[in-house]
Parts: C-alpha cells; sequence; structure tokens
C-alpha cells in the first residue's frame, strides 16, 4: 500500500512485488492519503469494506427469505466466522473480493447485468484467481433465466467484467501476475498437485452436504 501511495505508474502496476492483482493496493493507497499510511491507518478502512461486503450479502439473501431478521441471522453466520473477522481487520486482500462475489450473485438474482459486471470488475482485479467467476456467473444466469429470455445480457456482462483484468494480464506481458522476484520464485518452483489435498477438499464439503440432505430426504420421503 505503501508503495503504491508513493504514487501509480503503469511501470509500477507491471512490476509490483505481489501476486495478486492490484486494487486492494490502490484502494489503500487512497485511504492512505486521507488517514495516513501507519498499519493502525490503514485497517481503519478495512471494516468499512466488510461492513459493505456483509450489507450486500444481505441484500442477496434477503431475496429469498421472507423475514429480514431471518436474513440478517443468516448473513451472522457468515460475518462471525473466525475467518472473516480476521480477513476483515489483518488482511487487506480479501475483503474487497468477497464483496465483489457479494455483487456477481445480487446481480444474477436481481437480474441486473451491470450489477454483475461491476462485481467481477471488482473481484477479479482484487484477486485475479476469481476468474472462475465468469462460468459460475454464465453457468448461474443459464440456470435461473426464463427460456424466452435471451443469454447475451449476462454474457456481455461477463466479457465486460473481464475487460480490467485482461488489460491487467496485457500489461503483464501474457503472465498472472506482476513482473517480480516473487513471481519468479512461484515460476521456478513449478505446478505441484496434492492428491491428499484434493480428497480433503472434496470429503469434507461432500460430509457437509450429506448432513443436510439427509433430513431433506427423509421429509420428503416422510
Amino acid at each position: 500500500m505503501r508503495l503504491f501511495g508513493q504514487g501509480v505508474s503503469l511501470d509500477l502496476l507491471r512490476t509490483y512485488p505481489k501476486m495478486t492483482a492490484p486494487l486492494t493496493y490502490l484502494t489503500y493507497a487512497a485511504w492512505g492519503h486521507v488517514a495516513g499510511f501507519s498499519t493502525q491507518a490503514l485497517r481503519l478502512l478495512s471494516p468499512f469494506i466488510a461492513w459493505g461486503a456483509a450489507t450486500v450479502w444481505w441484500f442477496a439473501i434477503r431475496r429469498h427469505v421472507r423475514s429480514a431478521p431471518m436474513a440478517l441471522l443468516t448473513v451472522g453466520v457468515l460475518v462471525f466466522n473466525p475467518y472473516f473477522v480476521g480477513l476483515s481487520v489483518f488482511v487487506f486482500t480479501d475483503m474487497l473480493s468477497l464483496l465483489g462475489m457479494a455483487l456477481v450473485v445480487l446481480g444474477v438474482d436481481s437480474r441486473r447485468p451491470w450489477l454483475s459486471a461491476v462485481g467481477l470488475m471488482v473481484a477479479t482485479t482484487a484477486r485475479q484467481y476469481l476468474v472462475f467467476l465468469v462460468p459460475a456467473l454464465l453457468i448461474a444466469d443459464f440456470l435461473v433465466r426464463p427460456r424466452s429470455v435471451r443469454p447475451w445480457r449476462f454474457t456481455a456482462s461477463a466479457l465486460v467484467g473481464t475487460i480490467p483484468l485482461v488489460a491487467l494480464i496485457v500489461l503483464w506481458e501474457g503472465q498472472f501476475a506482476p513482473a517480480s522476484a516473487l513471481r519468479d520464485r512461484y515460476l521456478a518452483e513449478g505446478v505441484r498437485f496434492d492428491l491428499h489435498a484434493l480428497a480433503l477438499y472434496l470429503a469434507m464439503p461432500g460430509a457437509y452436504l450429506i448432513l443436510l440432505a439427509l433430513p431433506i430426504a427423509i421429509g420428503v420421503n416422510t
């Protein structure tokens, strides 16, 4: 953040020593010019971004839950998670990503392509790995869109939403991160794939879903 606070240039965007996209650093650098660049001053912005993310998630959930208090309790499950608290206070790069994801979800659910496009821009320029939101957006639109409605609106939304990320990749000369010693180290290590991690990743969500599906199946059969 302090590096970006010294001034932003194309050369800095091309070579800053991080692996994540620059929106977070740009946002906090702008905040630093207002509140100061001490760690404590920079952290003052984080709860506001987290509050914005929680609010957008509330609106998305509220569309499916009749009771506003119940929607609030549902959001509470998210915000009381220690991971959410930690990211909203100590880590700077994730809350903007969650805000962007929430905007994408709300945009699809409310049939507002422009909102999903904004969400994609925010999410992918905060963490470029969230490019998976593009196929997720198109699949979600396919599942909820009335068959009489043409798909071009959210296809266009996905294309527009990725323009900033594509521009960054061009600036990075086709790579998925800026040119730096950190990127070179990651590339030198090569791609590693851990089957044990994959097994755990698939097993735990599967266990959670089964525990939810069993009561539903019992209720349907009875």
